[in-house]
């Protein structure tokens, strides 16, 4: 993971926040203008969990499940119900990243739709 400050809104992101992608999209981010590193620009971010919480709490995870939420075809990758498909989501993850799960994906679509 790659932390980036926006400098322009993307998604549902502002300027100033702060953000961790796959090194690949943060590097697009940056290369787009739209954001810079938040570090030392090659400085990976650590996804370590040692504060108990589950995997959809744990801010960088979530920041990336909901970026990918943002990116998905509302009329393909969603469910009868209006979920996003745990698939549409997975097919989007970089390779080495462990699967969103149903749990996990209700748990953030709850917090985007609060």
């Amino acid at each position: 993971m790659k932390a980036v400050t926006f400098i322009a809104t993307w998604l549902s992101y502002q300027p100033g926040e702060t953000a961790g992608f796959p090194k690949e999209q943060a590097d697009v981010l940056i290369a787009s203008g739209k954001a810079h590193p938040a570090k030392a620009e090659e400085e990976e971010v650590e996804t370590e969990n040692p504060t108990g919480q589950t995997s959809a709490e744990v801010p960088e995870r979530k920041d990336l499940i909901e970026g990918l939420i943002h990116q998905l075809d509302p009329e393909t990758d969603f469910t009868q119900s209006g979920k996003p498909e745990v698939g549409a989501i997975n097919d989007l993850l970089p390779a080495d990243t462990d699967p969103v799960t149903a749990e996990e994906r209700d748990l953030i679509w709850q917090a985007l739709n609060a």
